[in-house]
């Protein structure tokens, strides 16, 4: 929740390739008529001017872009002392960008709602669990004729609902159901290629034993989405708006 002298209720959301100590933010509404909307910073040509002075007309809040960078801030603390906290304020990241009069004045303060729709979320996820995804599986562990490993969950992230498409469901709709959705990555070992030889020693009777050799060519790694494989539409990857489609 924004504390200005008056409560909005925001999400802010980090900047996708940015450090966490850059500051640099998505402030999304998460209550009203633009429930699920990016808070966009104006441009100095939106300012208009009466006689001596110049007012800042606040762009309304549009649909997330990822190529927007009128939609991102940098949120920096105010101090009025070494050590003394006294709110926050934002700045535009784009050069010539004014932030809306709710995220500009200077000594915002931040609070949590009481109510949101992410309390649910039972733990910190940290991404790729490395050291699991690169182990190697036990071989002598499979069950004969399994043909692969069960599967184990290598990496987890809490996506915000903003970087979802959920089929035709409004982004206000998505606000109420959940802000964000879990997401897992799963490895499993399979089994792609076998040969027997059903022979003891030498199938010519001769010594040594004879040696076979194989020449195959085989897949060492598939993607897949909700377990089944992507399937790219036809004519390449669809990119729409940010989001591309499988």
């Amino acid at each position: 929740r924004l504390d200005v002298g008056e409560d909005d209720i925001v999400l802010f959301v980090p900047v996708v390739g940015e450090p966490l100590s850059a500051g640099r933010y998505y402030v999304v509404k998460a209550i009203g008529h633009h429930a699920g909307m990016v808070l966009a910073c104006s441009r100095e040509e939106d300012k208009t001017r009466i006689l001596f002075f110049s007012f800042v007309d606040d762009a309304p809040p549009r649909p997330f872009h990822h190529g927007d960078i009128y939609q991102q801030v940098e949120v920096v603390a105010v101090t009025q002392a070494p050590h003394c906290l006294r709110g926050f304020k934002a700045v535009a990241v784009a050069p010539d960008g004014i932030p809306p009069s709710l995220l500009r004045r200077k000594g915002w303060e931040v609070s949590k709602a009481m109510r949101t729709s992410y309390d649910g979320l039972s733990d910190d996820a940290h991404g790729i669990d490395w050291p699991l995804r690169r182990r190697m599986p036990d071989l002598d562990g499979f069950a004969i004729g399994a043909g692969g490993s069960p599967a184990a969950v290598v990496g987890k992230w809490y996506c915000p609902f903003m970087f979802i498409r959920d089929g035709e469901r409004r982004l206000k709709d998505q606000v109420k159901r959940c802000m964000f959705y879990e997401m897992t990555l799963e490895q499993r070992w399979e089994e792609i290629y076998s040969c027997d030889n059903t022979h003891w020693g030498s199938i010519s009777g001769k010594q040594p034993d004879d040696e076979v050799k194989v020449n195959v060519t085989v897949r060492r790694s598939t993607a897949l989405l909700g377990g089944t494989g992507a399937v790219v539409q036809e004519g390449g990857p669809q990119v729409v708006d940010g989001v591309m489609w499988f």
